[in-house]
């Protein structure tokens, strides 16, 4: 009798952990519907709360602030990952993303903000959004690429998933009203 209950709470105990372990990863799933991903650092913390307030109301975005992912193990850092690929677009912002995510898949639209290293790409599509001051030395001259002074130069849709390089002059337009817009367009 002893051992047929040692049995049955070892049996009993394996399909509680099966069940919580499922339960988790639903867990992940459910909470990656956003449509937007956004990941920054501590230094870009300013122009992520910017961001997130020019988003249109109807977009939903979730931060990732990549100093927290970076001490995270193996498998929270997938956890996250996940989350991202999920949604429907990834935001970088800055070098320190490219740099911790160097080499990770991304499967969705990916905007990179502010950041020359061309280390993280996306299977469908990326984009990178410059200041005009920054030196373009390390892109590739034949990328189809275009200077934006003011919304109404972004284009349709079409013309903004067929660039790889935007660069922005910041002097008569703002960062995150540009991204505003390209999110706004891309993601109908």
């Amino acid at each position: 009798m002893m051992a047929f209950k040692r049995k049955t709470m070892k049996w009993m105990s394996t399909l509680f952990c099966g069940i919580f372990i499922l339960l988790g990863l639903m867990n992940a799933k459910a909470q990656a519907d956003n449509d937007i991903s956004i990941v920054y650092t501590r230094k870009t913390t300013s122009q992520k709360n910017k961001l997130m307030e020019a988003l249109p109301k109807r977009i939903s975005a979730k931060a990732y602030n990549i100093g927290s992912l970076s001490i995270m193990d193996f498998s929270g850092k997938n956890k996250a990952l996940l989350r991202m690929n999920a949604s429907k677009m990834v935001i970088m912002l800055g070098d320190a993303p490219m740099k911790i995510l160097k080499n990770a898949k991304i499967n969705t639209d990916l905007l990179v903000i502010q950041s020359i290293r061309q280390t993280l790409h996306s299977s469908r599509w990326t984009l990178y959004i410059l200041g005009q001051e920054t030196a373009l030395k390390t892109f590739d001259p034949s990328l189809k690429k275009k200077k934006v002074s003011k919304i109404e130069d972004l284009g349709s849709e079409q013309d903004l998933r067929s660039l790889t390089l935007l660069i922005v002059d910041t002097q008569t337009i703002s960062f995150q009203e540009v991204i505003s817009e390209v999110v706004e367009k891309t993601l109908r």
